[in-house]
């Protein structure tokens, strides 16, 4: 059937829309994809609550599967959209005989606003709180699964241009959720920058004792090891290994100077595995090894 389409009305809807976007001009704090990630029912699966210091959207490709939060489980199925706040503790779990495939975005100077929360065209909304936004996307599903799998595709091309291409289609992906959520309703932007290295770092800092490794910060955020080392260092001029290790000596220094535990207390005390690894990197950082710094210290009271 053929249908004639109102440009004009288009075009108002358009102005509306510009008026209170957050694209109407780049700047430093638009969102900004952090990954993007596919999952089915055949990857390894690790259901474990967790959080981010930034949003999660997850767009279910295939399948029924659980979302859990610390207060409630819902069911999400095929074209549903799950916009996730920052900092929500929550999982995601597979019903058994279910083909359960969704896509993950991280997404940073993005939240949910939780005190103006309206939609538009009559969106069918599953559930929502201040937290967590779930809806169907059934009647536009074809073109949000075109342009996630351009930006998968292109994630893993890492050609030239390919940052800005992510960034030009994740605009495009927000347009689109923009048709069912109205924009003043998602977008509340967050000036601090690389807020989830921040948080790393934070995370380090407060849990430098416990077996970190590489892989297992950059999991945290979703990036590869070689990304994760990267953005850390060009943003705090230290690899995030050397970070943790700074903190671990600083840490073995304070116990050498105000503690009688043994040299391979100290080095368990400190996150080293082994006490010989803890005086190679010792002496290596500080110059002497942790015997003579605790002798220096005496030797000066």
């Amino acid at each position: 059937m053929n249908r004639d389409i109102d440009m004009s009305n288009l075009t108002e809807q358009k102005s509306d829309l510009i008026n209170e976007d957050l694209f109407a001009t780049s700047t430093a704090n638009d969102p900004e994809l952090l990954y993007i990630r596919s999952y089915d029912q055949d990857d390894e699966w690790f259901s474990v609550f967790h959080s981010h210091p930034f949003v999660e959207i997850f767009y279910v490709v295939d399948g029924k599967g659980e979302f859990v939060t610390e207060e409630k489980t819902i069911i999400v199925e095929k074209n549903d959209i799950i916009i996730i706040n920052s900092d929500l503790q929550h999982t995601e779990r597979l019903i058994e005989g279910e083909n359960f495939t969704y896509v993950v975005l991280g997404i940073s100077n993005f939240s949910i606003n939780k005190t103006n929360m309206h939609f538009i065209n009559k969106t069918p909304l599953s559930f929502h709180d201040q937290y967590v936004l779930i809806f169907n996307a059934s009647k536009t599903s074809g073109k949000f699964r075109q342009v996630i799998n351009y930006m998968l595709e292109e994630s893993q091309l890492n050609l030239p241009y390919s940052l800005r291409i992510l960034h030009h289609y994740l605009r495009i992906f927000l347009y689109y959720i923009f048709q069912y959520i109205a924009p003043d309703t998602l977008i509340a932007k967050n000036p601090q920058k690389n807020k989830h290295l921040y948080y790393i770092k934070s995370y380090m800092e407060n849990n430098f004792t416990e077996d970190l490794s590489l892989e297992k910060l950059s999991m945290m955020v979703y990036m590869s090891k070689f990304h994760f080392s990267n953005e850390f260092k060009k943003l705090f001029d230290i690899t995030p290994i050397d970070y943790l290790l700074n903190l671990r000596i600083d840490h073995a220094k304070s116990l050498l100077k105000h503690s009688d535990h043994t040299i391979g207390e100290i080095a368990t005390f400190s996150g080293f595995h082994s006490s010989s690894y803890f005086s190679q990197i010792f002496k290596k950082r500080v110059e002497m090894s942790p015997s003579d710094y605790r002798n220096s210290n005496l030797a000066n009271e």
